[in-house]
């Protein structure tokens, strides 16, 4: 929130629209975003919220009779946040964060989802957790996905070299669990 309010700051309803779909087109070039609402963005003590609708053609591969489809919209492509196997020095955020994200995907005409099988949660014990959820609506078509990451609760926020391995391992499973695919099968007049 901290990131998007200073990306906001100062600009207009248009701007703010026009910021938000240009960042979406860095990821995902073909996009089509409309829909955009921006709450919160000048208050700090209240939640921000962005939503918007996308469509992005080529989003799912095709297999054959089959399309993969990563429903943790917002963590496709991301890097591991931690490349480097070991650490010299301590590792230091600036602040706690949680990430709320829920996305809903609406997939194609004439496909129907194998079982939507979310990531385990992960506890990080007081600093923090992560959770997931993925469920499929066959008669809507529609895939809803939550997912919830927090970390740096109770202001634990600099870990020693001698734990990075720690640190590290956690953020590779979430990176892990964040790359869940879903397969929708064609069911006969897929488009």
């Amino acid at each position: 929130a901290f990131e998007q309010r200073i990306a906001l700051e100062g600009k207009g309803e248009k701007e703010r629209m026009e910021a938000v779909t240009e960042e979406v087109k860095r990821v995902f070039q073909d996009a089509v975003v409309s829909d955009v609402a921006i709450e919160n963005a000048e208050d700090p003590e209240q939640e921000f919220t962005l939503r918007y609708r996308v469509s992005i053609p080529g989003y799912a591969v095709k297999t054959g009779k089959r399309l993969l489809l990563e429903p943790m919209y917002f963590q496709r492509g991301e890097t591991p946040l931690f490349p480097a196997a070991s650490r010299q020095h301590p590792v230091s955020f600036q602040f706690g964060w949680m990430d709320s994200d829920s996305v809903s995907i609406e997939w194609p005409k004439g496909y129907t989802a194998e079982a939507a099988a979310a990531p385990e949660s992960m506890n990080f014990g007081q600093t923090g957790y992560y959770r997931s959820g993925i469920a499929a609506d066959g008669a809507s078509r529609v895939l809803q996905c939550n997912r919830e990451l927090v970390f740096g609760r109770g202001g634990r926020l600099l870990f020693s070299p001698e734990i990075y391995k720690t640190v590290k391992a956690a953020f590779d499973e979430v990176h892990r669990r964040d790359g869940v695919s879903l397969v929708l099968t064609q069911s006969g007049g897929g488009q």
